[in-house]
């Protein structure tokens, strides 16, 4: 009996040691899976989770300085006076008369900046007269007028009055054909009278340029008498 008891008991050990193996086996096996787990979770996290990455942009800077040319033609070879016809160089011409263009001079502006005006400036190297400026005649002096028309426009001013005003008188002064940095179709050398052109010169397209010149009553030389109108393409300030 004795023995078959101690059997028992040695049979009863050993299945204890078993089951705590097995136990032991289970926790380890739990342990496994919580790791296992858990390394799931951070590779699912990794691949939902976009990386961080510093972002620092650069840029190319490049600068333009243009250079841009402010010119203006005249073209005369055509012009025609109503008395001396074609040319600039008149002779054998009566005191106290008035002569003026049938046919203009054409004015183009030829520059690559568009926003310009034009100055208008008479240059005197007469020998003995000088441009008038008030409008009253008197001995030795030119009254010279200006007027500009589109260039569509084919005719002189008509009546020859359509001139007279001192703000169309060409002198030795600067002045604006227009009005300075302003839009005036009835400034200097303008008239809306006459046509409505518009001060501003766009470029490649001309613009009319009609030329009166009332002779002084008397003269007290008999050379010629040589004066120059100047055009200076501007800045429009």
């Amino acid at each position: 009996m004795n023995s078959v008891t101690l059997e028992l008991k040695y049979k009863s050990k050993k299945l204890k040691g078993l089951k705590k193996m097995k136990i032991e086996i289970i926790k380890e096996e739990g342990k496994m899976k919580k790791i296992i787990g858990m390394m799931i979770g951070l590779l699912l996290i990794a691949g939902i989770t976009k990386t961080a990455w510093a972002i620092n942009p650069d840029q190319i800077t490049i600068s333009i300085t243009p250079v841009s040319d402010i010119n203006v033609t005249i073209s005369s070879d055509t012009v025609e006076w109503n008395n001396a016809g074609q040319t600039l160089s008149m002779t054998n011409v009566t005191m106290g008369t008035t002569d003026y263009f049938i046919k203009p001079a054409t004015v183009t502006y030829t520059g690559s900046f568009i926003d310009t005006e034009i100055n208008l400036q008479g240059v005197d190297t007469m020998a003995t007269w000088t441009f008038d400026a008030d409008e009253t005649a008197e001995n030795d002096e030119l009254q010279v007028y200006v007027l500009f028309s589109e260039n569509n426009e084919p005719t002189a001013p008509s009546p020859i009055t359509l001139y007279e005003n001192t703000k169309n008188l060409v002198t030795t002064g600067l002045a604006r054909i227009g009005e300075n940095d302003a839009e005036n179709t009835d400034g200097n050398y303008l008239n809306t009278a006459y046509d409505t052109v518009d001060e501003d010169f766009d470029p490649g397209v001309g613009k009319h340029m009609w030329i009166r010149l009332d002779m002084p009553p008397y003269t007290s030389d008999v050379n010629a008498q040589v004066f120059s109108i100047t055009l200076t393409a501007v800045d429009d300030d």
